[in-house]
């Protein structure tokens, strides 16, 4: 079903001139291990499927950029989340805007002024930023962009 109402979410987007941006989810927190690979792997297939030759949409690699935070400060990762652990915290929801913000944009996330919602240090900032540009860049060299 998803992959019918994806197709035709895509034939929307492209009669109005748009360019479709698959939004990449994260897992559940309790099972990211098991569900983060398929995840990935599932906004390939969607993007593959909605490929034809002068045409290409986006994969913001959302989730991706959050397992890159996990690998690089495992004992941060829960700021990623509210204390519900099912809602994205205001750091997630910065997080979140850089790799939207590089993937639509196409300009990179670096050096962008640091979020007005909650404190960051500049090294945290340029740190997430980083990331996000990395999950960016990983997608990219995958072809989707």
């Amino acid at each position: 079903k998803s992959m019918k109402t994806i197709k035709q979410l895509d034939e929307m987007i492209r009669s109005r001139g748009g360019r479709t941006v698959l939004f990449q989810t994260w897992a559940n927190i309790e099972r990211w291990e098991e569900e983060m690979p398929h995840i990935i792997e599932n906004h390939k297939t969607y993007a593959q499927m909605l490929t034809t030759a002068d045409y290409k949409p986006l994969i913001a690699p959302v989730g991706h950029a959050y397992d890159l935070f996990r690998k690089h400060r495992p004992h941060d990762f829960l700021k990623l989340w509210c204390k519900d652990k099912a809602h994205e915290s205001e750091l997630a929801r910065y997080y979140t805007a850089l790799v939207l913000y590089e993937t639509i944009g196409g300009k990179s996330c670096i050096g962008l002024p640091g979020p007005v919602d909650t404190h960051l240090s500049d090294d945290d900032t340029l740190e997430l930023q980083t990331l996000a540009h990395q999950a960016v860049v990983d997608t990219e060299k995958e072809g989707w962009r």
